[in-house]
């Protein structure tokens, strides 16, 4: 957890620190309430507006949580309060398994009505378990309202091309060798479409999707530049292998609109 301290010196923040560091708590340090403003990031939950110190080992402070909440004047009270805040990177975790059970659920109904294709199993998994694929559908989410969080991210569907061909071949009634490049990349894309359209459904929310994007290369991994929380699972399709799905979770800054880029 990130507590922004406005008016305190270095020094002391530095030395308060040092005290919060076993309770995995990291203050950052602004001069003004003003540079916290242009300054501040998504990891900053909280304000601390700072008092005076007296002495070494009582450091006075206010602190003032984002809902408003009034203030504490002592160091033992800060602790006290900062240790009742949710956390929040559990709080994001939590529903990113959420989000990938919903995904996994949604693509085994998809695969079924358009291809005939009954996965043999779902399975979550772990970073460094994840099967190797040769091709994805890609689509970002915004606006999604979970609780007090406002999320966007993006969910990618991925697997062998042999995967791909089957359930392609299988949606337009073709032989697999009959099923060219083109139409195994826009028949992945109407998947991970049709997938994220069943989730909005079903979970009755309101969010904003862009259009499919389809990677194509041999062993290939999808993975995000930013900070996010990632969740992962697999569905099983029988004599052929497994596909990956991955889905991207972060916080959304307010009025940030923009489609998250994978």
């Amino acid at each position: 957890m990130a507590i922004a301290v406005v008016g305190l010196s270095r020094k002391d923040v530095e030395r308060l620190n040092s005290k919060l560091a076993s309770r995995g708590i990291a203050l950052e340090a602004y001069s003004t309430i003003f540079e916290l403003i242009d300054k501040r990031s998504n990891r900053i939950t909280s304000i601390v507006l700072g008092l005076h110190s007296e002495g070494d080992e009582d450091l006075k402070v206010a602190y003032i949580a984002q809902d408003g909440k009034a203030a504490v004047s002592s160091l033992d009270q800060l602790h006290s309060l900062v240790e009742e805040e949710p956390n929040r990177g559990e709080e994001l975790k939590s529903l990113a398994q959420n989000f990938i059970n919903q995904v996994l659920n949604s693509a085994e109904e998809v695969l079924g009505s358009m291809a005939g294709i009954e996965a043999a199993s779902k399975e979550i998994i772990e970073e460094g378990e994840e099967p190797p694929v040769d091709i994805s559908g890609v689509m970002s989410f915004s606006n999604l309202r979970e609780g007090e969080h406002d999320l966007k991210g993006s969910v990618a569907i991925s697997m062998p091309m042999e995967i791909a061909k089957l359930i392609v071949s299988q949606m337009l009634m073709l032989e697999d060798e009959e099923v060219d490049i083109e139409e195994v990349k826009d028949g992945i894309g109407e998947i991970v479409n049709m997938t994220l359209g069943d989730v909005k459904f079903k979970t009755n929310k309101k969010f904003e999707l862009s259009i499919p994007t389809v990677i194509v290369g041999p062993a290939h991994e999808i993975w995000s530049k930013d900070k996010n929380t990632t969740a992962r699972g697999t569905l099983e399709i029988p004599n052929s292998g497994r596909m990956l799905m991955k889905v991207f979770l972060k916080e959304q800054k307010e009025g940030e609109n923009e489609n998250f880029d994978s």
